[in-house]
């Protein structure tokens, strides 16, 4: 589907007159934008200001286009074109702001040269270098290519709604048909986030026991091996509020780590192998669907490391594991009517 984008240009007039013809051509010529701005508007009785406040409100991006003059005044003591952004900027319209450099080596018809005006020039100057990523330009050629850059960037926007043909929208019949099918989607996608991928029967889980091994450095006595006890419920429910943000293999790691003290093991020793437990547990949560890897993550000394996150079944899996259970003999006893 062809769609077009309506874009508001905003500036001052007669010192930009020519400059705004340029911006008006390379729009059309750019093919995916409907142009709008003063020149463009038709003789009709509405109020000037209420003409382009309808124009504005109905334009999926905004052109701000600064140069050496403020502008004529509005009542509220702004510049039209300040007047224009504000409103622009209340509807949450994307705003690109042009801001020409070098005011210095304008001609004077060109540029203000009241104080009053050149301090309300710079103070909203100010006010779009504060609220937006600006651009500066010097020559026609250079304003032209950041509007080209910015409509380029516009056009592969999600933000805006856009024009399309007539004949080219859906028929009731054929958005109820996408609709359906959504629903149907969202639908297995919730199936989905409730069950495995794939088959876990023959994997131990729940309250099955597993041995966490470990070696540690004994001041004395050298490396040491040992062992903590837990069952894979236990192991999930540890670890699995930590993983809805993925964690990288060291990361991972320093978790199984922390689990051992969770489990009793004392905190004297430095902790010498987990490497191996930690695979372990890993392998076992991919086997049982509860993880999967997302991603991954460059290493300090080179390389990648895999970045593990829950599957939206482990999500659903450690949310129930972990969530405080209700006492329903309690419950039974409470008399909730007032």
């Amino acid at each position: 589907m062809n769609k077009k984008f309506q874009l508001f240009i905003s500036s001052t007039y007669l010192d930009l007159k020519e400059e705004r013809s340029k911006i008006l051509h390379s729009v059309l010529s750019h093919g995916s934008f409907i142009p709008m701005g003063m020149e463009l508007f038709p003789a009709t009785d509405d109020k000037p200001w209420d003409h382009i406040e309808s124009v504005i409100s109905s334009s999926d991006f905004y052109l701000l286009v600064v140069g050496g003059r403020y502008g004529s005044l509005t009542e509220e003591g702004l510049s039209y074109t300040e007047k224009e952004y504000q409103f622009a900027k209340s509807l949450g319209i994307p705003i690109m702001a042009l801001i020409r450099g070098q005011i210095e080596k304008l001609p004077v018809e060109k540029k203000d040269t009241i104080e009053e005006k050149m301090q309300l020039l710079n103070g909203f100057k100010e006010v779009l270098q504060n609220s937006h990523q600006c651009k500066f330009w010097n020559s026609d050629t250079e304003l032209i290519n950041e509007v080209l850059l910015g409509i380029n960037h516009f056009s592969k926007s999600e933000l805006a709604v856009g024009w399309v043909r007539a004949n080219e929208l859906l028929t009731p019949s054929e958005a109820l048909k996408i609709k359906n099918e959504n629903e149907e989607l969202k639908r297995k996608i919730e199936s989905l986030s409730k069950t495995p991928v794939f088959s876990v029967k023959g994997i131990a889980s729940g309250d099955q026991l597993t041995s966490i091994h470990y070696s540690y450095l004994h001041p004395t006595r050298g490396i040491l091996t040992s062992k903590r006890d837990a069952s894979w419920d236990e192991i999930i429910s540890f670890l699995g509020p930590k993983l809805f943000a993925g964690k990288y293999d060291l990361q991972f790691k320093n978790l199984v780590e922390k689990l051992l003290f969770h489990l009793g093991r004392s905190k004297s020793f430095k902790i010498y192998e987990l490497d191996r437990s930690t695979d372990k547990i890993k392998m076992q949560m991919l086997s049982l669907g509860l993880i999967s890897e997302v991603g991954k993550v460059p290493l300090k000394g080179g390389g990648f490391s895999p970045l593990w996150e829950l599957t939206p079944y482990g999500k659903n899996y450690v949310a129930k594991l972990t969530a405080e259970k209700s006492n329903d003999t309690v419950l039974n006893k409470i008399d909730i009517h007032p």
